[in-house]
C-alpha cells in the first residue's frame, strides 16, 4: 500500500457528527511498520486469502456494498473475492471480511448503535471468526464504511462520474494495518440536486451523499385543500377580513391558520399516520407553502411582533415555530427518532424571538454562499447564521453551487472549506445544494471537495486537491492541473467581485447564473494560459489512463470555451458602447442639475455632443429626455421634434403619437405625483389609448432602474383617470425591439413578473401593510395580491394589451370596491408606484417611477396619486 493512498485522517467519534480526536497515520512509514503494528494480509500475487461475508438474507444495500467491495478489490489485486452469506460460509477463513451486522459482528459488541446512522466501524478482531469488520449503524453506514475501506486501504478514488473517473491503484500485495476506525459525518444530511443519469448518482453515493431531512413546501400536502376546505374550513387563513379557501390541492398563496382549534392535533394525526406507513422515513417536512398568504385573524396577529423581518416581510416566525414545536413534541411521543425540516423562508426567514426552535426541527437557511467571497456579504451571512444558531440547536444550509448554468468552471474550494467549518461551529448539521453539475464536469474537484468537507470539515483543502490532481493525471502533471483550477478559483475570488454582474446580485438570494457578466473579469491571454496549462497536463501525464483523462480535460475545455470566446469578443466590442452610455447618462444628469441660462447652454452642448457620438441602446431615451428638458426650458416643439427623431417616431400608429403629443415636461421629469382627473368619457378597455381622457391626461415617465437608480433604455409613460366606479390606468411602453419581448406565463396569479410586464402598486390608506399589487404581461395574463405577505386577493378588474410595431400599451380599469375603501373625492391622495419589467433571459431588470431601492413594497417611497 502506497503512502499517498493511505494518508488519511482517523477520527474517533464519541457522538454523532462531533469530533473528539484526530490522529493522523501515515501507513508504511517506519514507525508503523509490520514490526510495530499488526496487519491483515488480504491478497498476494493475485491470490486471495479473504472472503466477504454478509448477513443471511442481507438487505439490498448491504449486498450491493459487499459486491462493490469485491469488484474493486479484484480490479486492484487481480484476485477474486467471493461474497457469501454467513450461514453458507462454514469455518472462518484466514482473512474473512464481515460486511454488515452478521452474527459474528453482533457478538463483538462494537458499539455501532451509538454512532450516527451514517456512521461505521472498521474493526480488526485479533481472535475470532472475522479478520476485518465493516459495519455501520444502518445499511447506509455499512455502505459508507465499505467506501471508506476502499479509499483508506486500497487507495480507490471516485474522482468524477463514470469509469474514466475511477482511480484504482494496482496492488501485488494488499496488507491492511489493523487499527480500528470509528467515523461518522459532521453534517448528517448531505444532499445535492441536479445530477443527471445513473453514473452521476452512483458517483455521488460513493462519495457519501445522503439526504435525510425533508424540508420543502409541504403544508399544502399536510392539509390538502380539496379535503380540508370541506371538513375543517377554519384551518385556512383569514385574508383581508375574509376566510380564504383554496380551490384545489395545487392552489398556493396561503398558509394554515396556526391558531385554529384542533389544527395541532390534526397535524399530529396525519404525520403519525405517515410514519406508521413509512417507518424507515427519517424525517417529515413542515415547510410552509410557497408564496406567503399568512393568516390575519386576531389570534394569529396576537402572536407576532407586528414588525418586518430582514426581507421586508411581516415576521411570522414566533407564531410558526411555536406551532411547529407543539406538533413535533406530540409526534415524538410515538416516533421519538424522527426529524422535521422547513425552509427559513419569506415570513419565517428570521429566527424567532419569543420561542426557541425544537431540537428536532431543522430550519434551512437559503443563500448562495459563493457570494461570501465578498467580505461585507460574508460578515452579514455570519451574523445571520449566529442569530439562527442562538435560536435553533440544529440548522440546515440551502446553497446554490451551480455548475451547469455557468460557461466557465465556477470553483471556490478554499472559501467552501471556510464556510463549512464556520457552519459546523454554529449548529449547521445539514446541507442541501442545488448543484446541477455540467455534463463535462468542468468544475473538476468541486463537488468531490464539497462532499469530503461535508463529511469532515476539518479536512485540509490543499491536501484533498493535491490528492485529486495526482490521482487524476499523475504526480508530474498534477502541478499544471492544480494551476489551471487555481486560476479559476482566483478568477471568481478576485476580478469577478468587481464586475457589475456580482455587484448587482448584492440583494439577490443567489447569483444570476442566466447572465454572463462575470466574463467581463477575463483579461487578454487568460484563456490562452488555460489552454497552455491543460496542454502541459496532457504532455506530462504518463499512463494511458492518465492521458485519457488529461485529453478529456483539454477537449472539454476547447468545447465549452469556443462559444465563450465569441461572447468575450462581443463583450469587448460592446465595452466601448457601455462606457459611452455611462458617460452620456452622467452628462445628462449634470445637465438636469442645472437651472436658468446655464441649463439651456449646457443642454445645447449636450444635444450637439450626443448627435456626434456612436448610437447606443440608450441614445433614444436620452434624445427624448433632452427634448423634454428643452421643452421645459421654453423651446416649443422640442419634444415633438425629439420624438420624431427617436426610434419610436417611426411607429405607424397615429393614435399612439397623438397620445404622446401633449406631455407636460415638468410632470414627466422627476415628478413625485400624478394628477388623477375625472374622465370626460368612460374609456373602452381595449388597450388602445385613443380616447380624449388619455390624450388630455397629464403623464408621468422618467422611469429608473429599481436597483441602481439610473436611466432605462425603453421609456414608459403612465396616465390615470377615474369616475364614480373605477380607477383607470394607461401605460405606454415604447419598445424598439419588440421581438425580444418575453411572455411565458398564461395562468392568472402565475409568475407573471418573470415576463415583460407592467405593475401597479397602490396604497389607498396610510397603513404600512395596506397596499395592492397588480401585474399584466404583454399577452394580458394578470396577477394580483394584497399586502407584504402576498395575501390572496382576486378582485374583478380589467386589463387589455395592444402590441404595436414599436410599442405595447396596457389599459386597466380597477373598481374602487375592490380596493376596500370609498370612492375618492377631489383632494384625496393615495400612495402609488408604477413599474415595468423586462423579461429577457439573463437581462431581466425593472424600471420604476419612484425609486425605492429595490423594495417595491416600501410604501414610504411611493409617489402620490392626487385626485382632482
Amino acid at each position: 500500500m502506497t503512502c499517498s493512498a493511505a494518508l488519511r485522517v482517523f477520527r474517533l467519534v464519541v457522538s454523532p457528527g462531533f469530533l473528539s480526536a484526530v490522529l493522523t497515520v501515515l501507513c508504511g512509514c517506519a514507525w508503523l511498520s509490520p514490526a510495530s503494528a499488526r496487519t491483515v494480509l488480504l491478497s498476494s500475487d493475485g491470490a486471495t486469502r479473504a472472503r466477504i461475508v454478509v448477513p443471511d438474507e442481507p438487505s439490498e444495500r448491504v449486498q450491493h456494498a459487499a459486491t462493490e467491495l469485491a469488484d474493486f478489490l479484484e480490479r486492484s489485486t487481480d484476485a477474486g473475492f467471493e461474497v457469501v452469506e454467513e450461514a453458507a460460509a462454514g469455518e472462518a477463513g484466514p482473512a474473512d471480511i464481515h460486511v454488515g451486522p452478521t452474527n459474528v459482528v453482533r457478538s463483538l459488541d462494537l458499539g455501532v448503535d451509538a454512532l450516527d446512522a451514517d456512521g461505521f466501524v472498521l474493526s480488526f478482531p485479533q481472535d475470532g471468526a472475522a479478520a476485518v469488520v465493516i459495519c455501520g449503524a444502518s445499511d447506509y453506514g455499512t455502505q459508507f464504511g465499505v467506501y471508506e475501506f476502499l479509499e483508506r486501504y486500497v487507495g480507490i478514488r471516485w474522482l468524477f462520474p463514470g469509469e474514466l473517473g475511477e482511480h484504482v491503484p494496482s496492488h501485488a500485495t494488499l496488507d491492511v494495518p489493523a487499527m480500528e476506525v470509528r467515523d461518522a459525518p459532521s453534517f448528517f444530511s448531505r444532499q445535492m440536486s441536479g445530477f443527471r443519469g445513473r453514473e452521476q448518482a452512483i458517483w455521488a453515493q460513493r462519495n457519501r451523499m445522503h439526504g435525510r431531512i425533508k424540508f420543502h413546501h409541504n403544508l399544502i400536502r399536510l392539509f390538502p385543500p380539496e379535503t380540508y376546505t370541506e371538513t375543517h374550513p377554519e384551518f385556512f387563513p383569514i385574508q383581508n377580513g375574509t376566510r380564504f379557501l383554496p380551490e384545489t390541492n395545487s392552489t398556493h398563496h396561503w398558509q394554515p391558520c396556526y391558531t385554529a382549534p384542533g389544527i395541532v392535533e390534526e397535524a399530529v394525526t396525519n404525520i403519525n399516520a405517515f410514519f406508521d406507513t413509512h417507518p424507515d422515513a427519517p424525517s417529515y417536512s413542515l415547510g410552509a407553502n410557497d408564496s406567503s398568504g399568512y393568516c390575519q385573524c386576531d389570534a394569529c396577529m396576537a402572536q407576532i411582533p407586528g414588525t418586518d423581518n430582514f426581507l421586508g416581510r411581516v415576521d411570522y416566525s414566533d407564531l410558526y415555530y411555536d406551532w411547529a414545536n407543539k406538533v413535533i413534541e406530540r409526534v415524538l411521543e410515538e416516533h421519538p427518532d424522527k426529524y422535521f425540516g422547513c425552509l427559513a423562508y419569506s415570513e419565517v426567514a428570521a429566527p424567532p424571538e419569543a420561542v426557541s426552535v425544537h431540537p428536532r426541527m431543522i430550519p434551512y437557511m437559503t443563500y448562495d454562499r459563493m457570494k461570501w467571497l465578498g467580505e461585507e456579504i460574508e460578515s452579514e451571512g455570519h451574523e445571520m447564521t449566529r442569530d439562527w444558531a442562538a435560536a435553533s440547536p440544529t440548522l440546515g444550509w440551502y446553497d446554490y453551487i451551480y455548475g451547469r448554468s455557468y460557461c466557465v468552471p465556477r470553483v471556490w474550494f478554499h472559501k467552501m472549506g471556510e464556510y463549512y467549518r464556520f457552519g459546523f461551529a454554529n449548529n449547521v448539521r445539514c446541507s442541501y445544494a442545488e448543484a446541477y453539475p455540467s455534463e463535462d464536469w468542468r468544475e473538476g474537484p468541486k463537488l468531490y471537495i464539497s462532499l469530503k468537507l461535508l463529511w469532515d470539515p476539518s479536512r485540509d483543502v490543499d491536501e484533498l486537491l493535491d490528492d485529486w490532481y495526482r490521482c487524476a493525471v499523475g504526480p508530474e502533471a498534477a502541478p499544471a492541473l492544480a494551476a489551471y483550477y487555481r486560476f479559476w478559483e482566483e478568477f471568481w475570488a478576485g476580478p469577478v467581485l468587481e464586475t457589475e454582474w456580482f455587484k448587482n446580485a448584492r440583494k439577490r438570494q443567489y447569483l444570476n447564473f442566466h447572465a454572463t457578466g462575470y466574463l467581463d473579469a477575463l483579461s487578454d491571454g487568460d484563456l490562452s494560459r488555460c489552454d497552455e496549462l491543460l496542454t502541459e497536463v496532457l504532455e506530462k501525464s504518463r499512463t494511458e489512463l492518465q492521458k485519457t483523462r488529461a485529453r478529456k480535460f483539454l477537449d472539454d475545455f476547447h468545447a465549452f470555451i469556443e462559444p465563450v470566446t465569441g461572447e468575450i469578443e462581443t463583450r469587448l466590442r460592446e465595452q466601448a458602447t457601455r462606457e459611452l452610455t455611462v458617460e452620456a447618462v452622467q452628462r445628462m444628469a449634470e445637465v438636469r442639475s442645472l437651472t436658468g441660462p446655464a441649463a439651456a447652454q449646457a443642454l445645447d452642448a449636450y444635444r450637439t455632443w450626443l448627435s456626434e457620438q456612436q448610437e447606443t441602446p440608450m441614445t433614444g431615451a436620452l434624445t427624448l429626455t433632452a427634448g423634454l428638458l428643452a421643452e421645459r426650458g421654453g423651446r416649443a416643439g422640442a419634444w415633438t421634434e425629439a420624438l420624431a427623431s427617436s426610434p419610436w417616431g417611426a411607429t405607424s400608429s397615429a393614435w399612439l403619437l397623438k397620445s404622446l403629443e401633449k406631455l407636460d415636461p415638468t410632470a414627466v421629469l422627476a415628478s413625485e405625483e400624478l394628477p388623477v382627473v375625472r374622465a370626460s368619457e368612460v374609456p373602452v378597455i381595449d388597450g388602445e389609448l385613443d380616447e380624449a381622457c388619455w390624450r388630455d391626461a397629464q403623464k408621468i415617465g422618467d422611469f429608473v432602474d429599481y436597483i441602481q437608480n439610473t436611466m432605462v433604455e425603453q421609456p414608459t409613460f403612465v396616465a390615470a383617470a377615474y369616475d364614480s366606479a373605477n380607477l383607470y390606468l394607461g401605460y405606454v411602453c415604447l419598445q424598439s425591439d419588440m421581438q425580444t419581448l418575453v411572455a411565458s406565463c398564461r395562468e392568472h396569479d402565475g409568475a407573471v413578473w418573470r415576463d415583460d410586464c407592467v405593475e401597479f402598486f397602490v396604497s389607498p390608506s396610510a397603513e404600512p401593510d395596506k397596499f395592492y399589487q397588480m401585474i399584466v404581461n404583454t399577452i394580458g395574463t394578470t396577477f394580483d395580491a394584497g399586502g407584504k405577505s402576498w395575501v390572496k386577493w382576486d378582485p374583478s378588474w380589467q386589463a387589455k394589451v395592444v402590441k404595436g410595431d414599436l410599442f405595447w400599451t396596457v389599459e386597466m380599469a380597477v373598481p374602487f370596491a375592490a380596493l376596500s375603501g370609498p370612492v375618492p373625492e377631489a383632494g384625496d391622495v393615495w400612495g402609488a408606484n408604477f413599474t415595468r419589467s423586462r423579461g429577457r433571459v439573463g437581462q431581466q431588470f425593472i424600471g420604476v417611477w419612484r425609486f425605492a431601492d429595490g423594495k417595491n413594497n416600501d410604501i414610504a417611497q411611493y409617489g402620490r396619486l392626487v385626485f382632482r
